[in-house]
């Protein structure tokens, strides 16, 4: 089949992966991943993380360069994208993919409302408008500044 080829469930679902979860199977034609939902709590496995992080950043415009309005609606229609999306905001928050490896496509799947309205993403962790957490401050800063 090629490279560039997006492997829906049906092509990549024969490594076993099963209905073992008991959710409905994936509309057809809906590409990467099964259906996802925001208040799922356990995240997609990691081969279909990174196939929806592949299929949105191929589909997203380069960073900074903006979104038109027409964009983002051709986005927000595409079933995929979408699924996709929900499965990185349902996977950077069940740590199975991390925020810096999701960030390319962060700034259209959870603002904009492609996925959903942007105030409803602002608690989920990698759509929070604050950023990525912060971790602790390292000791030697504390250790520098009595040596100094």
């Amino acid at each position: 089949m090629g490279s560039g080829v997006v492997p829906t469930p049906d092509e990549g679902g024969a490594g076993g992966a099963g209905g073992s979860g008991g959710s409905p199977p994936a509309p057809a034609g809906l590409a990467c991943a099964e259906q996802v939902n925001l208040d799922d709590t356990e995240a997609r496995p990691r081969a279909e993380l990174d196939c929806c992080l592949d299929y949105t950043a191929q589909r997203v415009p380069a960073p900074g360069t903006g979104i038109s309005e027409e964009q983002r609606a051709a986005l927000a229609g595409d079933t995929s994208f979408v699924n996709c999306c929900t499965a990185l905001i349902v996977g950077v928050g069940a740590d199975a993919i991390s925020y810096r490896e999701a960030e390319p496509v962060r700034q259209v799947c959870c603002f904009g409302d492609v996925v959903a309205p942007e105030a409803e993403l602002y608690n989920e962790k990698y759509c929070t408008p604050w950023g990525p957490p912060v971790p602790p401050a390292l000791d030697a800063y504390d250790a520098l500044s009595e040596v100094a």
